[in-house]
């Protein structure tokens, strides 16, 4: 996937790549006790951060059950968006081994499971406590994201 493609931006504006510290992926990867998947690291390095207009993820064929990330988590930046927030806030629920990226628009989680040998993405839903499995990668789960047909 050419993050490019997913068009993230902060505020109307493109969003920029990590460019801070390694020592900041270190410490995600100490905390979690693993290593952070090189597409997500391809991803912050690409675009740290923001609401990609390219984010629906169907979840069989009805357009009716989709669905959509409003916002990956930025690495380094602090506040109430970032991943560092998002791992205080959900490392209880999800466990030790979970990679919160991203939240849709009603404050529902997207994370990677670390424990998982690909690295598999799933969906948070915290008003049922229900758990998706959407795709055995990262890099699947971008691969499959697209514009929502009802907002063409």
């Amino acid at each position: 996937m050419n993050i490019a493609e997913l068009n993230i931006n902060v505020g109307g504006h493109a969003s920029l790549g990590f460019n801070g510290e390694e020592s900041c992926v270190r410490a995600v990867e100490k905390r979690l006790g693993h290593s952070l998947p090189q597409s997500y690291l391809h991803l912050i390095r690409s675009a740290n951060g923001g609401h990609p207009e390219v984010g629906t993820f169907f979840l069989d064929t009805s357009t009716d059950s989709s669905v959509s990330v409003d916002w990956f988590y930025p690495l380094g930046a602090g506040g109430a968006e970032s991943l560092e927030k998002a791992l205080e806030d959900w490392s209880e629920v999800l466990g030790s081994s979970m990679l919160p990226f991203g939240r849709d628009g009603g404050g529902n989680v997207f994370y990677i499971s670390l424990a998982s040998p690909s690295g598999a993405v799933w969906y948070y839903s915290h008003e049922g406590t229900e758990r998706i499995l959407l795709a055995e990668s990262f890099e699947a789960f971008l691969q499959q994201l697209i514009v929502h047909p009802d907002f063409i």
